[in-house]
């Protein structure tokens, strides 16, 4: 059995290239940096209303906020559910 050297120029092995397609990396980049900003946007439509909210009223010590639980545990699903998903680019 004898064993294979490439620089051998009498080898019988014969070789299959395969193409791959050049990938740019700034392309990639400015791909993944879109989808980041995508993301963080819709996180933000979810965030910054209910801080609209809890700031109309700067003089009143109480709110008034009835089922707050389940209204927050909702927006935390659907916050969560937005950072801890893949990037889709």
């Amino acid at each position: 059995m004898s064993t294979f050297n490439p620089f051998d120029p009498f080898n019988d092995e014969e070789f299959e290239f395969e193409l791959v397609e050049a990938v740019d990396p700034e392309d990639i980049e400015t791909r993944v940096q879109a989808a980041y900003k995508k993301q963080m946007h819709s996180v933000e439509k979810l965030i910054v209303p209910l801080l609209k909210n809890l700031m109309k009223n700067p003089d009143v010590e109480t709110i008034k906020w009835p089922n707050r639980t389940e209204a927050i545990k909702t927006q935390m699903g659907k916050i969560t559910n937005i950072t801890r998903s893949k990037l889709e680019f």
